[in-house]
């Protein structure tokens, strides 16, 4: 991926303010910029990343010569979003690294000391937020999983409490841990679709003994309309289904038994010999990664309805 790097430093990580790095992702009006970069500047976070993406930087050179903690990332090329917030998780220093849209706003009252030094002791591996609507409504955005068959239906839910499980974090937005975020290897950039990254990454998350949970404390609001997501099944989510849904738990590690294959092969379009392809390809990932798995898809949707949000 190639991007230019205008203005700020990537930050020493020492929490002289905040000890979080800001992953800024850009989507909305540039007339509001200003007022963005002000008050995550005010905050006093480590250091600030806006990922542009696009020709139109024509703010840029100003609004940098203004804010010397953000760091700009020009990039030159679209680009899908998981792989934006790898980039910019990567770019960032420190043990926190908080991803957000420049149409959020954080409310400040949960930027205390004591929260931080509680998130360092949770050993999570993201802390999702608490979401509004511009109107004032809560956006349900604990994610839930039921399976039906083969098949997985996920649940959008209010969250039920301080601390609630979610598969994903809402619209990606969340304070990561950023070394357990290394650490499983980020968004799949080879998923285009935002929707089927999100539930990659988290089910990954979770399979492999991660934990995304939602803090009360942690709140946002959006200034305009929620976004879609389009949970609609296309190519990306058979990659998904062979990462996650197909391998099995036995012991001490994970496999692909080849019977799943059928299953496989009734689920997608297309021919025979590229499922066979795709099929082996996705069973040599799961052989690589065979011991970081912890359960398998039926086991933590079995453990999660459970044990209840």
């Amino acid at each position: 991926m190639d991007y230019t790097v205008v203005g700020g430093t990537k930050g020493k990580g020492t929490g002289a303010g905040l000890p979080v790095s800001v992953v800024l992702l850009n989507r909305a009006s540039r007339l509001y910029r200003n007022d963005v970069f002000r008050e995550l500047d005010r905050l006093g976070f480590d250091s600030i990343v806006s990922i542009d993406e696009g020709a139109d930087t024509r703010d840029v050179e100003s609004l940098a010569g203004r804010y010397p903690r953000v760091r700009f990332l020009l990039l030159s090329e679209p680009t899908s979003v998981g792989e934006r917030v790898n980039l910019g998780i990567r770019e960032s220093a420190g043990p926190f690294v908080f991803v957000l849209w420049d149409d959020m706003r954080l409310s400040s009252q949960a930027l205390s000391s004591r929260f931080f030094e509680r998130l360092a002791t949770q050993n999570i591996l993201c802390t999702a937020p608490f979401v509004t609507a511009t109107g004032g409504e809560a956006v349900p955005v604990a994610a839930t999983p039921a399976l039906h068959g083969s098949s997985l239906k996920v649940l959008n839910l209010p969250p039920a409490h301080d601390g609630a499980r979610s598969l994903f974090p809402f619209d990606f937005c969340g304070i990561y841990s950023r070394e357990r975020f290394v650490l499983t290897g980020g968004f799949d950039g080879s998923l285009g679709n935002p929707y089927w990254q999100k539930l990659d990454f988290g089910f990954r998350a979770w399979l492999w003994g991660e934990e995304i949970r939602l803090a009360q404390a942690l709140k946002v609001n959006y200034v305009d309309q929620a976004p879609e997501e389009n949970a609609t099944p296309d190519d990306h989510y058979k990659w998904f289904w062979l990462k996650n849904l197909a391998p099995q738990f036995r012991g001490d590690s994970a496999d692909m038994p080849s019977h799943r294959f059928w299953a496989y092969l009734r689920a997608r379009r297309g021919g025979f010999f590229s499922a066979i392809s795709e099929f082996r390809s996705a069973r040599e990932w799961v052989r690589i990664n065979r011991y970081r798995f912890r359960s398998d898809a039926a086991s933590l949707v079995d453990l999660w309805e459970d044990e209840g949000p």
